[in-house]
């Protein structure tokens, strides 16, 4: 517990740490225009949902604080995720980050490093060499450590980007000293999320880092269907995607869903209402795989009548009609622009921004995504029309073997139930640093 403080003219010196005065209990508290709020103690005002959200979406969870401490500040948390890159963007490229101007244009230009130029800011002085290691009162010396990190040495997008020593489980290490160049890559950052979260990779095994080859071939389960680690791969489960799902491309990339709206893929929207079927010209669609042809106008007709009991279609004929417009729909119907979740990882988008969150996931992560929103628009469609013909049968497991075996890409959830896949958080200064910091986000905050 801290039990000293520091004056406000002094906290303005050192750009983000802020004190509460007449608390002398909880000390350091997150005011707020404040950049760093970063507090050890226990019992500061954020703890308590900090836990829960540990307790019910530990991956997510785990990734914000890990954003936290390598930015050395709570505030990014409540940054809006970032959206299309903007081409005139200053670059910020790691190959320059080994020199000087390529660290100074870092801190000039990095997305995430913006409280590092708020106005009064004078981190320059106070992370100094002669500085450095000068203590501030009431802040954990790991704590200023965290900031002038971020400060000295920012962190960008490395690929193969690691810790120093990758075997240490506890490493929380982005940086290394300016003359080597810095950064994490995505798999590295998962790494990390995991341990911050408390989670294992395999029951009662510590974890190690895994490169996105590695994480890919988790979430498989023995002949009986039991689980071979501590992941479930994601295919046509009820509840969509969740915060803190894995997103595993092999070889590429790997990402954690951050946030998650409603109706995620605009599933149900397109269910309810057959103006979501805009841009689909079926007057001139001469067949569907079953060589049934459908339009647009003749479709929602025949559904109308189901709904209503008036059609006079056989029972037979209704389950071809409907699992020829379930296919044909959600194959042609579900796009990206309708997703409505944030994703959270360490990328080299944005200029190699690194760590970063991002609304509307780009490039290689939309085939999963539209793959396992293909399977689930399939289940959720039989699900409804059942209603009308219970007949109608459960989505064909060929959708379902394909996104299975795929070896191109996964999406992954883990096992955070079972307590032989959860494990204690690394108990390190730098780690209790941001246990203050509010790790609760939703989608409508991030867009």
């Amino acid at each position: 517990m801290l039990v000293g403080f520091f004056s406000l003219s002094y906290a303005n010196e050192f750009c983000g740490l802020k004190c509460n005065p007449p608390d002398p209990v909880t000390g350091l508290v997150e005011q707020a225009q404040s950049a760093v709020a970063m507090n050890p103690a226990a019992d500061c005002e954020p703890a308590e949902k900090n836990s829960e959200i540990l307790k019910e979406t530990p991956l997510a969870g785990g990734a914000r604080k890990m954003m936290a401490m390598v930015y050395g500040s709570c505030a990014v948390l409540k940054l809006k995720a970032r959206q299309k890159l903007n081409p005139k963007e200053p670059k910020i490229r790691i190959e320059t980050m080994s020199i000087p101007t390529g660290t100074d244009a870092a801190r000039t230009n990095h997305p995430y490093l913006g409280h590092f130029r708020d106005p009064g800011c004078t981190n320059a002085a106070e992370c100094s060499d002669a500085n450095l290691n000068k203590p501030v009162v009431g802040i954990p010396s790991a704590c200023k450590k965290i900031v002038c990190d971020a400060y000295r040495y920012p962190s960008a997008y490395r690929y193969g980007g690691k810790a120093k020593n990758e075997s240490e489980v506890t490493s929380h290490e982005f940086r290394a000293p300016a003359s080597v160049q810095t950064g994490v890559d995505c798999s590295y950052f998962v790494f990390q999320s995991m341990n911050q979260g408390g989670l294992r990779f395999e029951k009662n095994k510590e974890n190690y880092y895994r490169a996105s080859s590695a994480l890919s071939v988790l979430g498989q389960k023995d002949k009986d269907g039991n689980r071979l680690d501590c992941f479930d791969q994601v295919v046509d489960q009820e509840g969509g995607i969740h915060p803190g799902d894995m997103i595993v491309i092999p070889g590429k990339h790997a990402a954690l869903v951050d946030t998650v709206g409603p109706d995620p893929f605009g599933i149900n929207a397109m269910i309810e209402d057959p103006t979501q079927w805009k841009g689909l010209d079926w007057e001139k669609t001469k067949g569907t795989p079953n060589g049934t042809a459908l339009t647009l106008r003749g479709s929602v007709e025949k559904i109308d009548q189901i709904r209503q009991g008036t059609s006079t279609m056989y029972t037979d004929e209704k389950v071809k009609f409907l699992n020829d417009l379930s296919t044909y729909l959600c194959s042609n119907a579900l796009h990206w622009d309708r997703f409505k979740l944030t994703i959270i990882h360490s990328s080299s988008n944005g200029n190699h921004t690194g760590v970063q969150r991002e609304d509307n996931p780009s490039g290689c992560m939309r085939p999963p995504l539209l793959q396992l929103s293909k399977a689930q628009c399939i289940r959720a469609m039989k699900q409804k029309w059942r209603e009308q013909v219970p007949e109608f049968a459960d989505a064909p497991s060929a959708i379902i073997q394909n996104i299975a075996r795929s070896s191109t890409s996964k999406i992954l959830r883990h096992a955070s139930d079972e307590p032989d896949c959860r494990t204690n958080p690394p108990s390190v200064p730098e780690s209790a640093c941001a246990d203050c910091c509010d790790l609760n986000s939703t989608y409508e905050e991030m867009i």
